[in-house]
């Protein structure tokens, strides 16, 4: 059984080579990037391993609509930071979610504000900036990522993650008409769109790893555990670690 799957997926990666190689579109060659092939990682884990010890700014840091539901398990990445990190401060423009986790849960280091404007009041007091989850909500995404840079010291980073747009199940449930969205996304972005968006924004990608969403059932999440050990590059997200190299 074992050896006749591994014969599976040898010619389902033959094909898709094949097809691949398969000048369709001109110049296809010159525009594709070579995608990072890692284990997945736990996105929490890794942005906090990413922060022990130093100054950090938490953007998002409500996860609303999450708040209360991961907030009651102490799941808030927020939660989680706290005692990890040097300094904490976290950024969100959810004045009932902030009120919420003030009262509620005695968390009072996150302040408001909307960082999808320009704001030009910001000086550099962090050495690591997070942005998780956050930029397929932003409209203006420009703004967000240049009051990201003025967030950072030079030599800080901003770890940054977000739905992958080259997901395996994305694709699969577009094959079948369908595509399961949060009805506050507003964009979907890749390992190559990020770099580019980064480097725009004054910073140079220097790490890049995916991660997995929960499933709804555990049979479908042993079936995508075992398609992401295969094809890591193709799992639900992506988190990205990049450097300041300018300010914009």
């Amino acid at each position: 059984m074992i050896i006749l799957r591994k014969k599976v997926w040898l010619s389902i990666r033959i094909s898709l080579v094949l097809l691949i190689r398969m000048d369709i579109i001109k110049g296809f060659h010159q525009w594709e990037k070579k995608l990072p092939r890692k284990p997945l990682v736990d996105r929490d884990r890794y942005i906090i391993e990413h922060c022990r010890g130093r100054d950090v700014v938490h953007l998002g840091a409500c996860d609303s609509p999450m708040t209360m539901d991961k907030g009651e398990k102490g799941e808030l990445l927020h939660q989680r930071l706290k005692g990890e990190c040097h300094s904490l401060m976290g950024i969100d423009n959810d004045r009932e979610a902030t009120d919420i986790l003030k009262t509620k849960y005695h968390i009072s280091d996150i302040v408001l504000g909307d960082l999808s404007r320009i704001d030009n009041k910001l000086t550099p007091i962090a050495d690591v900036v997070i942005c998780a989850d956050l930029i397929e909500h932003v409209a203006n995404v420009g703004n967000l990522m240049t009051n990201c840079n003025r967030l950072c010291r030079e030599g800080g980073i901003i770890l940054l993650s977000t739905v992958h747009a080259l997901s395996l199940k994305q694709m699969m449930r577009a094959v079948f008409g369908r595509e399961p969205v949060h009805p506050d996304h507003v964009a979907y972005y890749s390992f190559a769109t990020l770099g580019v968006l980064l480097e725009r924004s004054g910073f140079s990608m220097t790490a890049c790893r995916f991660f997995k969403y929960p499933t709804v059932t555990r049979f479908s999440g042993w079936i995508f555990d075992g398609l992401y050990s295969i094809f890591p590059q193709t799992a639900d997200g992506i988190v990205v670690e990049a450097i300041k190299i300018c300010n914009v």
